[in-house]
């Protein structure tokens, strides 16, 4: 969210306002479209200095709104993920080409050889053949739990991921499309909890909140580490 945004608002003002300050584009009521690729520096120092922030998040320019490069950042997008992050109620956001890139990139980013990973099933089909296709390619074992409300099928599965390896990611797709399969998003929170107090390690909860998007269901509310949502839907 930027400054002038306020998170009390209705989720109706949010959709509309939040992520954009008319007065960083002349008073424009709506957002001019950003139509460059590259940008300018005032010197090659602060070029430097952009770049570190971007690719280390160091140096002078760390935390600062600027760019490098249109397909790393532009105005533009910095408008829709701050936009989103107030929609969800989440710290930030990151928009992705397409839902498998934001699912691949879950994955890649929190799962190692040797981890497990616990989603429920029914679950999009592309989610399904990375989980269960792709990742064990990688030495990721996969574990799925078909009644989403009933806490003695959950713990089997996770029980099962945890006697094979370290426990990194839950996924979960509530209500499951286009099969409407309902996952109890808080007892899936409170299981990771548990695991966590446990063992040590908590896995992440992520969310495909694709169905009902966040003006219906808010999951990070509901103590869900990640949540995503397909926009073209």
């Amino acid at each position: 969210m930027t400054t002038h945004d306020d998170p009390t608002w209705h989720p109706e003002t949010l959709a509309v306002r939040a992520g954009y300050d008319p007065a960083s584009a002349g008073n424009s009521a709506k957002p001019p479209i950003t139509m460059t690729s590259t940008f300018a520096y005032k010197s090659a120092r602060q070029a430097k200095d952009i770049h570190e922030a971007y690719f280390s998040g160091t140096g002078p320019e760390a935390g600062k709104p600027n760019h490098i490069y249109a397909r790393l950042g532009h105005p533009n997008l910095d408008m829709v993920e701050a936009r989103l992050a107030a929609l969800d109620g989440a710290e930030a956001a990151a928009v992705f080409n397409s839902g498998m890139a934001t699912h691949s990139a879950i994955a890649l980013a929190h799962l190692r050889p040797g981890d497990s990973v616990v989603f429920s099933r029914p679950i999009y089909g592309g989610t399904n053949g990375l989980l269960t296709q792709f990742m064990p390619n990688f030495g990721v074992k996969p574990f799925a739990f078909t009644d989403g409300c009933d806490r003695a099928d959950i713990e089997r599965s996770v029980e099962l991921a945890l006697a094979a390896g370290p426990l990194k990611l839950i996924v979960i797709e509530t209500p499951a499309n286009p099969t409407a399969a309902m996952v109890d998003i808080a007892l899936i929170v409170e299981i990771a909890d548990a695991i966590g107090m446990r063992t040590g390690t908590r896995p992440l909860v992520v969310v495909d909140n694709t169905l009902l998007g966040p003006l219906m269901q808010r999951p990070i509310a509901l103590g869900v580490d990640l949540c995503m949502t397909s926009l073209t839907k």
